[in-house]
């Protein structure tokens, strides 16, 4: 049987992190994330999709990881 060890952040890291947090939500859509809509009409899956909300590319990552994801493929395109 496993051990299920319980671990608790000092209340400072956790105000330090929330802090942080709130700091990158408020952040703007970075230019390099992809904004276009998808052709959902002729899309295999857009019948899920768009009920689902996700009409438009930057719909399919989460507020914080898409400006991290789409720095790296900004990062990508600047080298050939």
């Amino acid at each position: 049987m496993r051990a299920i060890l319980h671990y608790t952040e000092p209340a400072d890291v956790v105000l330090e992190d929330r802090e942080i947090i709130s700091k990158v939500d408020k952040l703007a859509l970075p230019s390099e994330v992809a904004t276009e809509a998808f052709p959902i009409e002729k899309m295999y899956h857009g019948s899920r999709l768009a009920p689902k909300g996700f009409t438009h590319v930057h719909h399919m990552f989460r507020p914080r990881a898409g400006p991290n994801a789409w720095c790296v493929v900004a990062s990508v395109r600047r080298y050939p």
